[in-house]
Protein backbone atom coordinates (compact mmCIF):
# COMPACT_ATOMS: atom_id res chain seq x y z
CA UNK A 1 0.00 0.00 0.00
CA UNK A 2 1.06 3.50 -0.95
CA UNK A 3 1.50 5.90 1.70
CA UNK A 4 -0.17 8.76 2.02
CA UNK A 5 2.23 11.88 0.33
CA UNK A 6 1.66 15.65 1.51
CA UNK A 7 -0.07 17.56 -1.08
CA UNK A 8 1.75 20.04 -3.15
CA UNK A 9 1.02 23.41 -3.27
CA UNK A 10 0.71 25.42 -6.14
CA UNK A 11 2.46 28.28 -4.06
CA UNK A 12 5.70 25.97 -4.03
CA UNK A 13 5.90 25.52 -7.37
CA UNK A 14 8.31 28.03 -7.47
CA UNK A 15 10.59 25.95 -5.74
CA UNK A 16 10.89 24.22 -9.00
CA UNK A 17 12.91 26.97 -10.20
CA UNK A 18 15.67 25.85 -8.02
CA UNK A 19 16.24 22.66 -9.46
CA UNK A 20 16.06 24.24 -13.30
CA UNK A 21 18.60 26.54 -12.32
CA UNK A 22 20.39 23.71 -10.39
CA UNK A 23 20.21 21.89 -13.29
CA UNK A 24 21.81 24.92 -15.89
CA UNK A 25 24.32 25.57 -13.91
CA UNK A 26 25.68 21.91 -13.51
CA UNK A 27 24.94 21.45 -17.57
CA UNK A 28 27.25 24.64 -17.87
CA UNK A 29 29.47 22.90 -15.35
CA UNK A 30 29.98 20.43 -17.59
CA UNK A 31 30.67 22.57 -20.73
CA UNK A 32 33.27 24.33 -18.59
CA UNK A 33 35.45 21.12 -17.22
CA UNK A 34 35.06 18.47 -20.09
CA UNK A 35 37.81 18.95 -22.59
CA UNK A 36 36.92 20.16 -25.89
CA UNK A 37 37.06 17.66 -28.46
CA UNK A 38 36.34 17.20 -31.71
CA UNK A 39 33.59 14.57 -32.12
CA UNK A 40 32.55 14.63 -36.07
CA UNK A 41 32.24 10.95 -37.94
CA UNK A 42 36.24 9.89 -38.32
CA UNK A 43 36.82 7.61 -41.29
CA UNK A 44 37.96 4.19 -40.97
CA UNK A 45 40.92 4.40 -43.74
CA UNK A 46 43.03 6.36 -41.08
CA UNK A 47 43.16 3.17 -39.06
CA UNK A 48 42.25 -0.46 -39.23
CA UNK A 49 41.05 -3.34 -37.18
CA UNK A 50 44.51 -5.36 -35.15
CA UNK A 51 42.90 -7.62 -33.04
CA UNK A 52 43.65 -10.50 -35.27
CA UNK A 53 47.18 -12.72 -36.06
CA UNK A 54 48.46 -12.57 -32.85
CA UNK A 55 50.23 -15.83 -32.14
CA UNK A 56 50.69 -17.41 -28.12
CA UNK A 57 53.46 -19.03 -27.64
CA UNK A 58 53.37 -22.34 -29.23
CA UNK A 59 52.65 -20.50 -32.87
CA UNK A 60 49.10 -21.15 -32.30
CA UNK A 61 45.76 -18.27 -32.81
CA UNK A 62 46.17 -16.79 -29.33
CA UNK A 63 42.64 -15.55 -27.71
CA UNK A 64 42.35 -12.24 -26.38
CA UNK A 65 39.32 -12.66 -23.89
CA UNK A 66 39.78 -14.31 -20.90
CA UNK A 67 43.28 -14.31 -19.65
CA UNK A 68 44.46 -15.89 -16.70
CA UNK A 69 47.86 -15.97 -14.86
CA UNK A 70 51.03 -14.21 -17.39
CA UNK A 71 50.50 -14.44 -21.14
CA UNK A 72 52.58 -13.38 -24.08
CA UNK A 73 51.18 -13.26 -27.53
CA UNK A 74 53.27 -11.98 -30.25
CA UNK A 75 53.34 -11.36 -34.55
CA UNK A 76 55.06 -10.08 -36.85
CA UNK A 77 55.33 -6.14 -37.93
CA UNK A 78 54.68 -5.86 -41.66
CA UNK A 79 55.93 -2.83 -43.46
CA UNK A 80 52.77 -1.22 -43.81
CA UNK A 81 52.21 -1.08 -39.97
CA UNK A 82 55.38 1.17 -39.34
CA UNK A 83 55.25 4.87 -38.13
CA UNK A 84 51.50 4.00 -36.58
CA UNK A 85 50.26 3.38 -33.22
CA UNK A 86 49.36 0.20 -31.88
CA UNK A 87 45.72 1.33 -29.59
CA UNK A 88 43.95 -1.21 -27.15
CA UNK A 89 41.60 -1.25 -23.94
CA UNK A 90 43.06 -3.93 -21.44
CA UNK A 91 41.03 -4.94 -18.79
CA UNK A 92 42.30 -6.37 -15.26
CA UNK A 93 46.11 -6.86 -16.25
CA UNK A 94 49.32 -5.61 -15.96
CA UNK A 95 50.72 -4.63 -19.73
CA UNK A 96 54.11 -4.66 -21.26
CA UNK A 97 54.46 -4.30 -24.99
CA UNK A 98 58.23 -5.41 -26.70
CA UNK A 99 59.45 -4.83 -30.01
CA UNK A 100 62.34 -7.17 -30.92
CA UNK A 101 62.62 -7.94 -27.16
CA UNK A 102 63.00 -3.87 -25.87
CA UNK A 103 60.27 -2.50 -23.56
CA UNK A 104 58.16 0.08 -25.52
CA UNK A 105 55.53 0.54 -22.63
CA UNK A 106 54.74 -0.58 -19.26
CA UNK A 107 51.46 0.73 -17.69
CA UNK A 108 52.79 2.12 -14.26
CA UNK A 109 51.47 0.45 -11.33
CA UNK A 110 50.58 2.49 -8.31
CA UNK A 111 49.87 1.49 -4.57
CA UNK A 112 48.01 -1.45 -4.38
CA UNK A 113 46.52 -0.37 -1.15
CA UNK A 114 44.65 1.87 -2.92
CA UNK A 115 44.27 1.16 -6.80
CA UNK A 116 44.52 -2.92 -6.67
CA UNK A 117 46.81 -4.89 -8.55
CA UNK A 118 46.19 -3.51 -11.84
CA UNK A 119 44.86 -0.09 -13.29
CA UNK A 120 41.35 -1.97 -14.02
CA UNK A 121 40.63 -0.32 -17.39
CA UNK A 122 43.67 0.72 -19.37
CA UNK A 123 43.91 1.78 -22.61
CA UNK A 124 47.52 1.77 -24.05
CA UNK A 125 49.06 3.68 -27.02
CA UNK A 126 52.29 2.21 -28.74
CA UNK A 127 53.62 3.78 -32.10
CA UNK A 128 55.86 1.29 -34.17
CA UNK A 129 58.97 3.43 -35.40
CA UNK A 130 59.99 3.17 -38.80
CA UNK A 131 62.63 0.19 -39.85
CA UNK A 132 60.33 -2.25 -37.62
CA UNK A 133 59.21 -4.51 -40.71
CA UNK A 134 60.32 -7.99 -39.77
CA UNK A 135 60.43 -7.25 -36.55
CA UNK A 136 58.50 -9.74 -33.38
CA UNK A 137 55.82 -7.42 -31.90
CA UNK A 138 55.43 -8.64 -28.38
CA UNK A 139 52.52 -7.90 -25.94
CA UNK A 140 52.97 -9.59 -22.47
CA UNK A 141 49.70 -9.39 -20.21
CA UNK A 142 49.94 -10.42 -16.39
CA UNK A 143 46.61 -11.01 -14.50
CA UNK A 144 47.87 -11.09 -10.79
CA UNK A 145 44.42 -12.71 -9.89
CA UNK A 146 46.22 -16.32 -11.12
CA UNK A 147 42.94 -18.05 -11.22
CA UNK A 148 40.67 -15.81 -12.41
CA UNK A 149 40.24 -15.07 -16.11
CA UNK A 150 38.96 -11.61 -16.18
CA UNK A 151 41.70 -10.41 -18.40
CA UNK A 152 41.23 -9.49 -21.76
CA UNK A 153 42.38 -7.43 -24.85
CA UNK A 154 40.27 -5.68 -27.05
CA UNK A 155 39.22 -2.07 -29.10
CA UNK A 156 42.54 -3.22 -30.89
CA UNK A 157 43.63 -0.90 -33.89
CA UNK A 158 46.79 0.56 -35.57
CA UNK A 159 46.91 3.71 -37.42
CA UNK A 160 46.43 7.32 -36.75
CA UNK A 161 46.08 7.59 -33.12
CA UNK A 162 44.45 11.09 -32.83
CA UNK A 163 41.32 9.39 -35.53
CA UNK A 164 40.97 6.47 -33.63
CA UNK A 165 41.06 8.09 -29.67
CA UNK A 166 38.19 10.80 -31.73
CA UNK A 167 35.98 8.12 -33.17
CA UNK A 168 36.41 5.91 -29.37
CA UNK A 169 35.33 9.47 -27.83
CA UNK A 170 32.91 9.52 -29.88
CA UNK A 171 31.35 6.09 -29.67
CA UNK A 172 31.33 6.87 -25.96
CA UNK A 173 30.47 10.10 -25.41
CA UNK A 174 26.25 9.85 -25.69
CA UNK A 175 26.81 7.09 -22.66
CA UNK A 176 29.22 9.57 -20.49
CA UNK A 177 26.59 12.24 -21.01
CA UNK A 178 23.66 10.45 -19.99
CA UNK A 179 25.73 8.71 -17.03
CA UNK A 180 26.90 12.59 -15.79
CA UNK A 181 23.10 14.41 -16.28
CA UNK A 182 22.16 10.84 -13.92
CA UNK A 183 24.84 12.25 -11.52
CA UNK A 184 23.57 15.95 -12.19
CA UNK A 185 20.15 15.14 -11.33
CA UNK A 186 21.01 13.18 -7.79
CA UNK A 187 23.00 16.41 -6.61
CA UNK A 188 20.03 18.78 -7.75
CA UNK A 189 17.70 16.67 -5.64
CA UNK A 190 20.20 16.55 -2.91
CA UNK A 191 20.58 20.07 -2.79
CA UNK A 192 16.44 20.65 -3.19
CA UNK A 193 15.92 17.70 -0.11
CA UNK A 194 16.28 20.47 2.43
CA UNK A 195 13.86 23.16 0.71
CA UNK A 196 11.41 21.26 -0.60
CA UNK A 197 11.21 19.25 3.17
CA UNK A 198 10.98 22.69 4.52
CA UNK A 199 7.87 23.62 2.55
CA UNK A 200 6.62 19.95 3.67
CA UNK A 201 6.39 19.14 -0.35
CA UNK A 202 8.12 16.03 0.23
CA UNK A 203 9.67 13.91 2.79
CA UNK A 204 13.00 11.84 3.22
CA UNK A 205 12.53 9.97 0.29
CA UNK A 206 14.06 12.51 -2.05
CA UNK A 207 17.18 12.67 -0.05
CA UNK A 208 17.13 8.82 -0.60
CA UNK A 209 16.18 9.20 -4.24
CA UNK A 210 18.75 11.52 -4.81
CA UNK A 211 21.31 9.57 -3.15
CA UNK A 212 20.69 6.55 -4.96
CA UNK A 213 21.04 8.33 -8.71
CA UNK A 214 23.57 10.59 -7.96
CA UNK A 215 25.66 7.43 -6.65
CA UNK A 216 24.18 5.37 -9.79
CA UNK A 217 25.14 8.33 -12.21
CA UNK A 218 28.76 8.31 -10.59
CA UNK A 219 29.24 4.56 -11.31
CA UNK A 220 28.36 5.09 -14.22
CA UNK A 221 30.19 7.74 -15.44
CA UNK A 222 33.23 6.60 -14.19
CA UNK A 223 33.02 3.42 -15.39
CA UNK A 224 32.09 4.24 -19.01
CA UNK A 225 35.51 4.51 -20.14
CA UNK A 226 35.26 8.13 -21.42
CA UNK A 227 37.66 9.76 -18.82
CA UNK A 228 39.75 7.13 -19.04
CA UNK A 229 40.40 8.39 -22.95
CA UNK A 230 39.82 11.64 -22.24
CA UNK A 231 42.52 11.90 -19.08
CA UNK A 232 44.20 8.84 -19.86
CA UNK A 233 44.82 7.90 -15.53
CA UNK A 234 42.66 4.46 -15.05
CA UNK A 235 43.29 3.95 -11.54
CA UNK A 236 41.26 6.50 -9.42
CA UNK A 237 38.09 6.22 -11.92
CA UNK A 238 38.26 2.22 -11.55
CA UNK A 239 38.47 3.13 -7.60
CA UNK A 240 35.86 5.56 -7.85
CA UNK A 241 33.59 3.30 -9.64
CA UNK A 242 33.96 0.10 -7.30
CA UNK A 243 33.58 2.40 -4.80
CA UNK A 244 29.99 4.07 -5.39
CA UNK A 245 28.78 0.67 -6.99
CA UNK A 246 29.00 -1.37 -3.03
CA UNK A 247 27.21 2.07 -1.81
CA UNK A 248 24.40 2.61 -3.93
CA UNK A 249 22.61 -0.41 -2.04
CA UNK A 250 21.56 1.32 1.27
CA UNK A 251 19.83 4.06 0.01
CA UNK A 252 18.18 2.25 -2.46
CA UNK A 253 16.09 -0.12 -0.45
CA UNK A 254 15.52 3.01 2.43
CA UNK A 255 14.08 4.83 -0.53
CA UNK A 256 11.45 1.73 -1.06
CA UNK A 257 10.94 1.20 2.57
CA UNK A 258 9.92 4.86 3.31
CA UNK A 259 7.29 5.27 -0.33
CA UNK A 260 5.50 1.72 0.25
CA UNK A 261 4.83 -0.31 3.34
CA UNK A 262 4.91 -3.44 1.49
CA UNK A 263 8.38 -3.36 2.23
CA UNK A 264 9.61 -4.60 5.79
CA UNK A 265 11.18 -1.81 7.39
CA UNK A 266 13.07 -4.29 9.59
CA UNK A 267 14.37 -6.44 6.71
CA UNK A 268 15.45 -3.61 4.91
CA UNK A 269 17.84 -1.79 8.11
CA UNK A 270 19.01 -5.44 8.52
CA UNK A 271 19.97 -5.39 4.86
CA UNK A 272 21.57 -2.05 5.23
CA UNK A 273 23.60 -2.44 7.99
CA UNK A 274 24.83 -5.78 6.36
CA UNK A 275 25.90 -4.16 3.02
CA UNK A 276 27.60 -1.61 5.52
CA UNK A 277 29.37 -4.03 7.03
CA UNK A 278 30.36 -5.57 3.53
CA UNK A 279 31.37 -2.15 1.99
CA UNK A 280 33.95 -1.54 5.69
CA UNK A 281 35.42 -5.24 4.99
CA UNK A 282 35.88 -4.71 1.50
CA UNK A 283 37.51 -1.13 2.28
CA UNK A 284 39.61 -2.46 4.98
CA UNK A 285 41.26 -5.32 2.47
CA UNK A 286 41.40 -2.53 -0.18
CA UNK A 287 43.74 -0.49 2.06
CA UNK A 288 45.78 -2.95 3.86
CA UNK A 289 46.58 -4.78 0.45
CA UNK A 290 44.51 -7.92 1.72
CA UNK A 291 42.11 -8.25 -1.01
CA UNK A 292 41.62 -5.74 -3.52
CA UNK A 293 38.13 -4.68 -4.80
CA UNK A 294 38.10 -6.97 -7.79
CA UNK A 295 39.07 -9.67 -5.63
CA UNK A 296 35.90 -8.68 -3.09
CA UNK A 297 33.80 -8.32 -6.13
CA UNK A 298 31.44 -11.75 -5.53
CA UNK A 299 30.77 -10.22 -2.29
CA UNK A 300 28.54 -6.85 -3.34
CA UNK A 301 27.33 -8.62 -6.25
CA UNK A 302 26.09 -11.73 -3.18
CA UNK A 303 24.12 -8.68 -1.81
CA UNK A 304 23.26 -6.98 -5.10
CA UNK A 305 21.61 -10.52 -5.31
CA UNK A 306 20.14 -10.39 -2.01
CA UNK A 307 18.79 -7.55 -2.16
CA UNK A 308 17.28 -7.83 -5.54
CA UNK A 309 15.32 -11.02 -4.44
CA UNK A 310 13.99 -9.28 -1.29
CA UNK A 311 12.66 -6.77 -3.71
CA UNK A 312 11.20 -9.44 -5.57
CA UNK A 313 9.44 -11.16 -3.18
CA UNK A 314 7.88 -7.83 -1.72
CA UNK A 315 6.85 -6.66 -5.17
CA UNK A 316 5.24 -10.39 -5.83
CA UNK A 317 3.41 -10.34 -2.36
CA UNK A 318 1.90 -6.77 -3.37
CA UNK A 319 0.76 -7.96 -6.84
CA UNK A 320 -1.29 -11.28 -4.90
CA UNK A 321 -2.36 -8.76 -2.67
CA UNK A 322 -3.69 -5.68 -4.98
CA UNK A 323 -3.32 -6.68 -8.44
CA UNK A 324 -3.77 -3.61 -9.80
CA UNK A 325 -2.21 -0.99 -7.49
CA UNK A 326 0.88 0.40 -7.83
CA UNK A 327 0.89 -1.88 -11.28
CA UNK A 328 3.76 0.01 -12.67
CA UNK A 329 5.64 0.34 -10.08
CA UNK A 330 5.42 -3.32 -9.30
CA UNK A 331 5.91 -4.04 -13.51
CA UNK A 332 9.51 -1.55 -12.99
CA UNK A 333 10.64 -3.62 -9.46
CA UNK A 334 9.96 -7.00 -11.38
CA UNK A 335 12.25 -5.52 -14.69
CA UNK A 336 14.47 -4.17 -12.76
CA UNK A 337 15.00 -7.42 -10.63
CA UNK A 338 15.47 -9.19 -13.94
CA UNK A 339 17.96 -7.40 -15.25
CA UNK A 340 20.46 -7.75 -12.05
CA UNK A 341 19.90 -10.73 -11.63
CA UNK A 342 21.05 -11.07 -15.19
CA UNK A 343 24.00 -9.30 -15.14
CA UNK A 344 25.05 -10.81 -12.30
CA UNK A 345 24.50 -14.22 -13.71
CA UNK A 346 26.26 -13.56 -16.96
CA UNK A 347 29.19 -12.31 -15.34
CA UNK A 348 29.96 -15.16 -13.19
Amino acid sequence: MEKTQPKINVAHIPVWGYFILIFAVMMMLIGATIPISNHESKSDDSYTDFSTGWLSYDNSEASLNHISGNTIIHRTIQESDCDKTLFFFAKTSNIKVFIDGICQYSNPIFSQQLFGKTPGALFVQVFIPAQSAGKILEIEVENPYMNDDSAKLSDMYLGDITDIIQSEQQNKFPAFCLSFITMVLGIAMLLLFIPLTHQQIIGHELLFLGAVTFISGLFLTTDSRYLQLVYGNAHIYHMIAETAMQLVIPPFLLFFCHMYDKYSKKISTILCFICELTFAGCFICEISGIRDYHQTLILTHIMFAISTIFILISTVKSIIQSPIKNFYHNLGCIMLCVLILTDIIVLW
